[in-house]
């Protein structure tokens, strides 16, 4: 066992891996022919991709091309958009194929990537392999081979062996294939580890973890003994980091040494990483070492009236080619995405689950995927991308485990392709080339609009009296004022705090209140500060975080702020029974009422910041809350004592209570929008 661990050891202090790290092309600005695909610079530095030929290659790429579609499992098993190709093209795959190439080449899609029908491979397109060298390693028989959730050991003296397999497999029989374009290895394998925020060290938890007896854990501790350190729990960051950079070597040098073994023709993609944040930089930096591209997957958030395109950070927004540049820098190979995608919500879709920004119409859907699609190609580093994808996916889900739901396709299940988008797509692609060569897009100054309470208030008349006046019929319907924390602990697990007692309320002479409430969750706590007061309008309110101390022991690192404001009514439904996710520019709101005309009471907010409005109801009638979500402006960490207090109105919400059941609500935050947002 301990020779076992002692061989890893060397592959960890990298006494092999030279030989196996990927040789960087020259730089050109029409690369020499070799008869395979290769990725170089120009002669100012810009990445790119070059055809067999030598010409410069802009991959445009669309994964899950297939011809059955997706499954619906909650209908048993049904595959709509197979029951469209069946209706149209008589069940044959050819002649599905034949048009679905026809349509793709119009669009400016010259790359298929994962998952495309057979049939299309033969249809004149470069394509794309992912191979199996993850996840797949795992064995429900044997625990060495796996470190993590969805992660192999790559230490596992069995790994070796299993790439060597699959690269026969896949790979030497496709050596002199000229239009393959490369291999990835595999698609967002977990990284990050068990219980630790992607982009983290868990990796290093994960094998700390793990029984003594696991290679894993063995070869860890023979790291650690090597530094001196004899407890993992004793390791600080920078020792969990290099065993992080050295797993990851281990697995990028296993995997790529056996692909180079039957194929050294094609080009290495690298895993496609699950965003920007789904690996600790050391893995960028293993993957730049050892793949010819670094690939991954990253649903951005354009802002259409700015003009701009930001990566996945919603707390301190980066711009895209910012975020991007920064992975580049790490890696110091060209990237490439291979998802992305802005689904609709007016196709009929739930687009409850699954990722990326939702927009409302497929005019925004448009709008946002020609911003990010210009952003993208207009980066020196980036080579092209993958759109996520084909088809839709089924309106209840695909299977258990598995329910995405939402408008991702350039088609629908029927068959008929979104025209703005597709049209769009090929006037962008009609000359990718030049498309690369062009700035970025321009951004805009920012539009004059509704930010702030004061802005709702000044739009409304004033403010009016206190909101515990407030009754609709002979029920009071007030704020209970509560406040809830969102953090994450020290065992990286998120928390969920609340005003557990009001200390203070102070009453100014236009009625306003100010309450100050405390929660404490174990060595955590902290006070919050908020302004509660009537608004010039009927039956509304509003409520405002002024500010928020932490008056616990430790850190406190606030994710999201909520505010849970009135007591539900038993026999209530929500307004809106499904939540839908990161919608742009959408007015938040949302109610409980009662059926048949009954009482209603409601949020809104015209706020940047907003998370979600979430409101529950259990199965049990136990679980009855409605939460309005906020981020903060900046990732913050308050050391005990410390105060945070965001800009004057900016976390805030508006009550509206009323009669009218969901009709009365609907007319009366309608109208109230009305004169707040014109």
């Amino acid at each position: 066992m301990m020779r076992r661990a002692a061989s890893l050891l060397a592959v960890l202090a990298g006494s092999w891996l030279a030989g196996c790290v990927r040789e960087a092309a020259p730089s050109a600005d029409v690369a020499a022919a070799t008869g395979f695909f290769r990725v170089g610079t120009d002669a100012d530095g810009r990445w790119w991709a070059f055809r067999p030929d030598g010409t410069r290659f802009v991959p445009i790429g669309i994964d899950h091309v297939k011809h059955d579609g997706f499954v619906c499992e909650a209908l048993g098993f049904k595959q709509a958009y197979k029951e469209a190709n069946v209706r149209d093209f008589g069940g044959d795959e050819r002649r599905w194929a034949a048009d679905t190439a026809a349509k793709l080449k119009a669009w400016g899609f010259n790359l298929l990537g994962p998952g495309a029908n057979t049939n299309l491979l033969k249809c004149g397109f470069v394509y794309a392999r992912q191979l199996p060298m993850g996840a797949k390693f795992i064995a429900k028989d044997d625990p060495d081979t796996k470190l993590a959730t969805y992660m192999p050991n790559m230490f596992s003296p069995k790994f070796p062996a299993y790439c060597d397999a699959v690269a026969a497999r896949e790979c030497a029989p496709r050596a002199n294939e000229a239009d393959l374009f490369g291999y990835f290895l595999d698609n967002e394998i977990h990284w990050w580890g068990a219980g630790s925020p992607n982009g983290g060290l868990g990796l290093f938890d994960a094998a700390a973890a793990l029984p003594a007896t696991h290679s894993a854990r063995q070869t860890l501790m023979a790291f650690l003994a090597a530094r001196g350190v004899n407890d993992p729990k004793a390791a600080d960051d920078a020792t969990r980091e290099a065993f992080v950079l050295a797993a990851a070597r281990r697995f990028f040098a296993v995997t790529t040494a056996a692909i180079r073994k039957y194929d050294s023709n094609h080009l290495i993609l690298g895993v496609r990483f699950a965003g920007l944040t789904g690996a600790h930089e050391a893995v960028w930096r293993a993957c730049g070492e050892f793949c010819d591209v670094c690939s991954f997957n990253c649903y951005p958030y354009a802002d259409l009236r700015r003009n701009v395109v930001f990566a996945e950070n919603e707390i301190e927004p980066v711009e895209l080619g910012e975020a991007f540049r920064r992975k580049h820098e790490i890696a110091r190979r060209p990237l490439m995405v291979t998802e992305w995608s802005f689904p609709s919500l007016d196709a009929g879709l739930p687009c409850t689950k699954g990722c990326g920004q939702r927009v409302e119409t497929q005019t925004d859907r448009r709008n946002a995927s020609v911003l990010c699609a210009q952003t993208m190609l207009s980066l020196p580093f980036l080579i092209g991308y993958d759109y996520f994808m084909w088809v839709d996916e089924p309106p209840l889900g695909v299977v258990k485990g598995f329910m995405e739901n939402s408008n991702y396709g350039l088609v629908s299940e029927d068959g008929k392709p979104y025209a703005e988008l597709t049209q769009a797509f090929a006037a962008l692609h009609h000359d990718p080339v030049a498309a690369r060569l062009r700035p970025l897009p321009a951004r805009r100054a920012e539009p004059e609009g509704v930010r702030t309470l004061s802005d709702v208030a000044r739009a409304v008349g004033g403010v009016a009296a206190s909101p515990f006046r407030v009754r609709v019929g002979s029920q009071r319907i007030c704020p209970k004022v509560n406040f809830m924390v969102a953090f994450r602990g020290d065992d990286r697990k998120m928390r969920w705090c609340e005003v557990s007692r009001v200390t203070e309320v102070v009453a100014a002479d236009d009625g306003t209140l100010t309450v100050t409430g405390e929660g404490l969750d174990g060595a955590y706590g902290f006070r919050a500060v908020c302004t509660v007061g009537g608004l010039a309008w009927p039956n509304a309110y509003a409520v405002s975080l002024v500010s928020l101390s932490n008056i616990g022991e430790k850190p406190l690192a606030p994710a999201v702020f909520y505010f849970q404001l009135f007591e539900p009514f038993a026999a209530a439904t929500p307004d809106v029974p499904a939540y839908t996710p990161n919608v742009y520019r959408r007015i938040w709101r949302q109610a409980w009422h009662e059926a048949e005309g009954g009482r209603f009471s409601g949020l809104l907010t015209w706020a940047d910041r907003v998370s979600a409005f979430l409101f529950w109801k259990g199965a049990n009638g136990k679980s009855v809350h409605p939460d309005a979500g906020f981020f903060p402006e900046r990732r913050l960490t308050l050391a005990p004592g410390e105060t945070y207090a965001p800009a004057a109105g900016t976390v805030y919400v508006v009550g509206l209570t009323g009669t009218g059941g969901a009709d009365g609500w609907r007319e009366a935050s309608d109208r109230l929008n009305e004169r707040v947002a014109p």
